[in-house]
């Protein structure tokens, strides 16, 4: 279905990160999985705050920090892997 993950960990401020093919996107896993992974964090790591990039224009990926509280803390210019340049908003989403 896809990949997630958790990059920095050890750092004051991990950055979630997911991908889902096509076919399962739209069905709520990426909110249900980046909700689990910060519940991991929570229990297990000793943080100050999650980053979550994501494309501006990636309405449905937006809303997976926002229901968790996320604020948008920056936005940058981002070369992909196929050469486009996306957009990106930064969120940062507090320990509850």
């Amino acid at each position: 279905m896809g990949c997630t993950g958790i990059h920095d960990i050890h750092s004051k401020n991990p950055v979630l990160g997911i991908w889902l093919k096509k076919s399962a996107q739209g069905n709520g896993y990426g909110f249900e999985t980046i909700a689990a992974l910060k519940k991991w964090a929570d229990e297990n790591l000793d943080y100050e705050y999650l980053i979550y990039d994501v494309d501006k224009a990636n309405i449905p990926s937006r809303r997976i920090p926002e229901k968790l509280g996320g604020q948008i803390t920056r936005e940058y210019d981002k070369t992909n892997l196929s050469g486009r340049v996306l957009d990106i908003v930064e969120y940062r989403i507090l320990r509850k």
